[in-house]
């Protein structure tokens, strides 16, 4: 299995209250919550938010989130999310070609590992091609993998995927934009010279 690179450079997750737990994938359900209060993605900020929402009888003891910037290797991030309306996410700097769960190029790697109340452990698989820059999402957009329930898979669980538009949400904003607050946060951490040598960064997993 890939080695799985946790980025150096991270940021406090302060921010992390303005992207609330959302019903699914549905990006109306998203921008009715926030309620035009903050913003459910990057928008004019250049990053990519890729979210996991678990909405599973399961929990999720690993979901990894693999993503191609051209400059690198690809860098993966994993992270929990708890069964039943948990979420967490990561936020990565734009240019992000290619996105996926387990493995870019090979659909049916696994993606999450998973674990019903029973104890039983499985092994989802993606289950979908890798998203593509310009095709499926652009740099300012928020993307979405929901873990669901499905007795017609074989591990009792699918993945699907969804998008926020990022041209959407470029505000103004009655709360703060926090994805700017995260853009400063970078910006000073490059001066501090705490980025990645690549020179792109991925945050600590937003709980």
């Amino acid at each position: 299995m890939r080695t799985r690179d946790r980025f150096r450079s991270t940021i406090p997750c302060w921010f992390a209250a303005a992207l609330a737990a959302t019903p699914g994938c549905n990006p109306s359900s998203i921008n009715s919550l926030v309620d035009g209060i903050y913003p459910a993605a990057p928008g004019d900020v250049p990053m990519i938010l890729v979210r996991i929402e678990n909405n599973s009888s399961a929990d999720i003891n690993a979901a990894n989130i693999i993503v191609d910037t051209g400059l690198a290797e690809p860098k993966t991030v994993s992270f929990p999310v708890a069964r039943r309306t948990g979420n967490a996410g990561t936020l990565f700097q734009c240019p992000v070609l290619r996105v996926a769960l387990g493995d870019l190029d090979l659909g049916v790697a696994p993606a999450m590992t998973a674990t019903f109340s029973d104890g039983t452990q499985v092994e989802v698989p993606f289950g979908m091609r890798t998203l593509v820059e310009g095709v499926d999402y652009f740099c300012g957009d928020t993307i979405i993998f929901q873990l669901i329930d499905d007795r017609t898979a074989e591990t009792g669980l699918r993945i699907e995927a969804g998008r926020v538009d990022g041209s959407t949400q470029t505000g103004p904003f009655a709360g703060a934009d926090t994805f700017r607050y995260v853009q400063l946060l970078l910006l000073l951490q490059t001066a501090g010279g705490t980025t990645d040598a690549t020179g792109t960064t991925g945050t600590a997993p937003i709980p």
